[in-house]
């Protein structure tokens, strides 16, 4: 799992390390939260090219922060993220 959270198993949603619109095929279990965050605030072009793998995504500042607060909360409880307003809007999809 990427975030290491608690979640039951008919929660546990798989995120393609390259997204399934750009011929991603691997996965791997991911909480839902952590699954709404990396798709909230990087597009799937960022996904494809920067952050195709574990590593990378956890390695950055917004995710390591975002876990942080992430598992302080209840296990129980799912939280969506809006999308990050300094996403790259750039229309290459």
């Amino acid at each position: 799992m990427f975030c290491e959270r608690e979640v039951q198993e008919k929660l546990i949603q798989y995120h393609h390390l390259i997204p399934k619109s750009k011929d991603g095929k691997d996965t791997i279990p991911s909480c839902p939260s952590c699954h709404n965050f990396i798709h909230k605030t990087w597009t799937n072009n960022q996904l494809r090219d920067i952050y195709n793998s574990i590593e990378s995504i956890r390695s950055t500042e917004d995710y390591q922060r975002f876990v942080k607060w992430l598992i302080k909360q209840p296990v129980e409880k799912l939280f969506k993220t809006d999308r990050k307003t300094g996403r790259d809007k750039n229309p290459y999809r």
